[in-house]
């Protein structure tokens, strides 16, 4: 009966890969918007049907191949090494790493900002996006850490998670935009300075004078 069980997780596993490979085929070729939940089931060899049976709209199809890339980015930003680690460095090391793993993957960073972009109707949608945002701040666990490395409160840990994806997905923004190529660096150079900022502030003090959000809040442009 195990073995059983195992064969058909197996076989579950290689049919979602299948699909997702043929949403990432999809995107690659013709781009995000045109790539339809006809054309993706005709390239995993599915009728439309069948694919809705496992996803319900092209909107989950993006999710779950985002899935993976999260899973990814989380990893390398936990694999982040340095010969001499301090928490400041940690801390610019492993966010680094999670950007460098969506810049290796633009079609996954139109993905993310596909899925943020939407007006935010009906209540599957509203649903998925939340799970996107919760997922984001997962994937930065690893970055988390660094932030309790250099003293970060716990009160105040989730808001400064939140604000760091906040910067992060400003930056993959300006690197997605074609037309706005000549400012990639600047936006990767105020990346660095508020991960500077941040870590200067919060490296050294008492978690009793980080309950004042005026004293802790980095101004990412000041």
């Amino acid at each position: 009966m195990e073995l059983k069980l195992r064969r058909q997780q197996a076989l579950a596993d290689t049919r979602r890969s299948l699909v997702l490979q043929a949403v990432r085929a999809a995107i690659a070729e013709g781009g995000l918007e045109s790539a339809s939940v006809r054309e993706i089931a005709a390239r995993a060899g599915y009728t439309p049907g069948a694919l809705y049976a496992y996803f319900p709209s092209k909107q989950a199809l993006l999710a779950a191949v985002l899935q993976e890339t999260l899973e990814g980015a989380r990893a390398a930003a936990a694999q982040a090494k340095l010969s001499k680690i301090n928490p400041g460095t940690l801390l610019h090391a492993r966010a680094n790493a999670w950007l460098a793993h969506f810049f290796a993957r633009p079609g996954d960073t139109g993905i993310v900002l596909h899925l943020l972009a939407s007006d935010g109707s009906g209540e599957p949608q509203v649903t998925l996006v939340r799970q996107l945002i919760q997922d984001l701040q997962t994937s930065l666990e690893p970055v988390a850490e660094a932030l309790e490395g250099l003293g970060c409160a716990d009160s105040r840990l989730p808001s400064e998670v939140a604000g760091l994806l906040s910067a992060a997905l400003g930056v993959l923004l300006l690197r997605d935009s074609r037309r706005m190529f000549a400012i990639n660096d600047v936006a990767f150079d105020g990346f660095a300075l508020y991960l500077d900022r941040l870590a200067t502030q919060l490296e050294g003090k008492a978690p009793a004078e980080q309950d004042d959000p005026a004293k802790l809040q980095v101004d990412l442009f000041g």
